[in-house]
């Protein structure tokens, strides 16, 4: 359902994603998007509108949040509070938090991840360098020691071992390191 969806700019890949879990959550919105004469201009378009909400000074029900430059993507906090929002980005009654990945001791996070995306919840899951986080992929299967991650960035799907979680050595484009997870409570 995903494959070949591509966020439309280099800023996107949050919204992107936010975009890709509510069309898992919700197959009508996703029939909508998928059958329109240009779905990519579809997702695009919605993917710019989440941009513009998760990046604004105040969110949709009016409350204050910091605002954020484009540039910097989505920060974890507003997609939270996306999350929490009632327009069908989440499960109700479902409450988030971001989990920080120990680079010390990885495991517990890879494991909560896969857990999550195996009860049928995908993760955003931020990753980068080993200076910050830069891109954000959504873990949407687990398996035998693996996320499988939809990657915005080319509209394809990741691989991630946890071997290679755990020693900050994954492939996902040029990043290799796992930041941060936004996991339910």
């Amino acid at each position: 359902m995903l494959a070949g969806l591509i966020q439309p700019d280099n800023n996107t890949c949050g919204s992107a994603s936010l975009v890709a879990m509510k069309m898992l959550r919700h197959p009508g919105y996703a029939e909508l998007m998928l059958s329109a004469p240009d779905p990519q201009g579809v997702f695009a378009q919605a993917t710019l509108g989440v941009l513009r909400t998760t990046n604004a000074g105040r969110d949709r029900s009016g409350r204050r949040q910091l605002p954020w430059p484009q540039i910097g993507g989505t920060r974890p906090a507003a997609m939270i509070r996306l999350l929490h929002s009632d327009e069908g980005f989440a499960r109700p009654g479902v409450r988030y938090r971001n989990v920080v990945v120990d680079p010390a001791d990885p495991t517990p996070v890879f494991e909560a991840i896969t857990a999550t995306v195996s009860g049928g919840e995908p993760v955003p899951l931020y990753v980068g360098d080993h200076r910050w986080m830069q891109h954000i992929v959504l873990a949407v299967g687990a398996e035998d020691r693996r996320l499988v991650a939809y990657n915005p960035a080319h509209g394809g799907f990741d691989v991630i071992e946890q071997a290679e979680f755990t020693r900050d050595e994954i492939s996902v484009g040029p990043w290799t390191r796992p930041w941060l997870a936004i996991l339910p409570r």
